[in-house]
């Protein structure tokens, strides 16, 4: 039987014994996990300059691979600084172990250095925090971690282990199990919703992150397809079907396209799969849903009612639930309804009509970057975008169409600033063959250019495309509203031209629709070279989404239904 002289070790190979081969952090003061896996050959441990950067890098990783990701970090202000991180990977659902020591337990609550209630901080922002207190509980927490962060409705789990307990002999090691177990309601629940949904004349359907999570995308479309529904998905549930589909109505809420309100209105069934529904989702659109016949399909049962009345509750993972589904509604013999797909089809017409077409460059230059970077990618990319002002354009479908062969990465609810610059650099490393594009406002870059270093230093060839407004956008247009300005514009501005040659990087700053044809041609061969490119766009701060100015200015936008 094998022996360790310190925990560190042992956790490292069980890592490594068990599939899992991957580690973010960052260094910090001792040898920690980081350094362990460090040691072992075919371990790949990824270590960033910044807490915050590391946790992104995590959340892109876990997003991209679907899996569970590990994180080594540090007490004290190691774990108060990767927080932010923390707080985003907990909103968006990521299982994430994060792994750290802390005081010895003869010094708890002397004081002692970098001490403080790190289970109780963290308890906020994660499923679950232990401090380990036995040596017999290193082994099974480990595992207990696993099992709570994949099952279920998946989310961050904390572990700290005290300094007095790591360079203590072990023996063996510990074999981790990740599969993740799932369940479905009961059949006479799936009976009764099929029925409700096959009798329906204008079903609407909207898939959460659920759905993503438990790989879905063909169950949702074929569901889709049955139902002759409408199909709309919230930001975290973008890609459990292709928007190029006949029935893809684009995002829910706050992202609604203007026209689409005619099917929510119209609609007589919705039906919420695999989706917390936050309030972004139901931005605008919260009163429409009062009147409707709603189910609700969620792996959480406290995320079921929680903001809006369910009619009807299933219990479930998406995928295996919408598996029964469909097995009732061939019993069923559901046919199309046409008349209602001319009304998706009407509708889809109206959002191209409003939002891509007649506009022009030095006015909708964001519209015009997402429209060219399809044309140039015809064979698919992923976009990590911000959830700023400007950035959240590609939000609107359909600006960005997330066709078959591309991906799109979002933040949470809590839209940390500047976490998705290093979310891009977790996805190019679960997968180097893709194109990978972040997109962010120039003050959410200053709070994650950090990530650039590590996504140089590994030839990662991102392309960073950065909207420069001279500051920050989102609360300049709150303030406008009581004619007050502070904080929000930049007099002293990022030199992106030289933190490019910094880092070896390729920089652009297009100023018209010729040039910026140019730097994307110019990016993407970069990218196939593993060069990092920053593009620099100078955008007019009142290019504003449609649905902001409705929900928050207030505007009245023209449109016809």
């Amino acid at each position: 039987m094998r022996s360790y002289d310190n925990v560190w070790d042992l956790y490292a190979n069980s890592l490594k014994e068990s599939g899992i081969n991957t580690l973010f952090g960052m260094v910090g003061d001792g040898i920690g996990l980081l350094e362990a896996t460090a040691k072992i050959i075919g371990f790949k441990t990824y270590t960033f300059r910044d807490q915050r950067v590391a946790i992104a890098a995590a959340i892109g990783f876990s997003q991209e691979s679907n899996k569970c990701v590990f994180v080594s970090c540090n007490p004290g202000p190691g774990l108060a600084n990767a927080s932010m991180g923390i707080l985003e990977a907990y909103s968006q659902c990521i299982p994430m172990i994060i792994i750290s020591n802390g005081v010895s337990r003869s010094l708890k609550n002397t004081g002692a250095f970098q001490e403080f209630n790190s289970v109780g901080f963290m308890s906020a922002i994660t499923k679950f925090a232990y401090r380990v207190e036995s040596y017999d509980m290193i082994k099974p927490i480990l595992q207990k971690a696993c099992n709570i962060a994949i099952n279920g409705k998946p989310g961050p789990v904390y572990i700290e282990i005290p300094d007095d307990l790591i360079f203590t002999n072990y023996e063996g090691h510990i074999s981790l199990d990740t599969k993740k177990y799932v369940y479905s309601p009961i059949i006479q629940d799936i009976k009764t919703i099929a029925k409700i949904l096959s009798d329906a004349q204008k079903p609407l359907l909207i898939a959460g992150g659920g759905c993503m999570i438990s790989s879905a995308k063909e169950e949702f479309t074929s569901i889709t397809e049955i139902l002759s529904a409408a199909a709309f998905t919230t930001a975290s549930g973008r890609g459990s079907i292709n928007e190029t589909h006949n029935q893809s109505c684009g995002l829910i809420g706050l992202y609604t396209s203007l026209p689409s309100k005619i099917l929510l209105n119209t609609s007589d069934v919705i039906f919420f799969i695999g989706s917390q529904i936050e309030e972004t989702v139901l931005i605008g659109i919260k009163s429409l849903l009062e009147s409707k016949k709603i189910i609700q399909l969620n792996i959480c049962p406290e995320d079921i009612g929680k903001s809006i009345k369910a009619d009807y509750k299933l219990i479930g993972d998406a995928k295996e639930t919408l598996k029964l589904l469909i097995q009732e509604f061939k019993l069923l013999n559901k046919s199309n309804n046409e008349d209602w797909l001319r009304e998706i089809q009407k509708v889809k017409n109206k959002q191209k009509f409003y939002l891509t077409d007649n506009i022009n460059f030095e006015s909708n230059k964001v519209r015009f970057l997402f429209k060219l970077l399809k044309e140039k990618i015809p064979n698919g990319f992923t976009l990590v975008s911000d959830n700023g002002l400007n950035d959240m354009w590609p939000y609107f479908y359909p600006v960005h169409i997330n066709g078959e062969h591309d991906k799109f990465f979002s933040p949470g609810e809590h839209t940390g600033l500047g976490l998705p610059i290093g979310v891009a650099v977790g996805v190019k490393i679960s997968n180097k063959e893709r194109i990978v594009i972040s997109v962010t406002g120039d003050g959410s870059f200053s709070f994650g250019r950090a990530a650039l270093f590590t996504a140089a230093e590994k030839k990662l060839g991102i392309i960073y495309i950065i909207l420069n407004n001279k500051g920050f956008g989102w609360p300049a247009l709150t303030q406008k509203s009581q004619n007050i300005s502070i904080g929000c514009k930049f007099e002293k501005e990022d030199n992106l031209e030289s933190l490019a040659k910094q880092l070896d990087a390729f920089y652009f700053s297009p100023s018209d629709l010729e040039s910026l044809n140019k730097c994307i041609e110019s990016a993407l061969t970069n990218s196939l070279n593993n060069n990092i490119s920053i593009i620099e766009l100078q955008i007019n701060v009142q290019d504003i989404p449609i649905g902001i100015k409705e929900n928050y200015l207030g505007e009245e936008v023209r449109h016809e239904l």
